[in-house]
């Protein structure tokens, strides 16, 4: 009887590892299928891209769409990187932490005579 027991537990383990395999091998799936869909917001068609968000986008390459306005790797142009500690806004690299015009972020302006240090307007005043 023991040995029977034994059998038992041994095929259950075997399915119950199988069936954790199998839900990993989906959510790995589902994971890729959604970077895919991610990366898939613009497309190229006979060398024009059409976009999907509506955003201004521009074929760089055969086959390969980019957002000129928001991508540090293809900032105002194809093959345009920003340098490091810089971010594309509006199609130019700029500092977020020094930059008035996008203070913090894109677009974030900070009011006249105030300086944008770290990030954030009139910081230390």
């Amino acid at each position: 009887m023991a040995a029977g027991r034994s059998s038992l537990a041994r095929h259950q383990f075997t399915y119950r590892a199988l069936f954790y395999i199998c839900i990993f091998l989906l959510l790995l799936c589902l994971t890729q299928d959604a970077m895919a869909q991610r990366n898939r917001r613009f497309r190229c068609r006979k060398r024009t891209c059409v976009s999907l968000l509506g955003k201004s986008a521009r074929c760089c390459g055969r086959f390969v769409c980019r957002d000129l306005a928001s991508d540090p790797n293809n900032c105002g142009g194809c093959g345009r990187a920003c340098r490091f500690g810089r971010s594309c806004c509006r199609g130019k690299c700029v500092n977020l932490n020094t930059n008035r015009k996008h203070c913090g972020s894109c677009g974030a302006k900070c009011p006249k005579r105030q300086k944008c240090s770290f990030g954030i307007c009139n910081y230390g005043r």
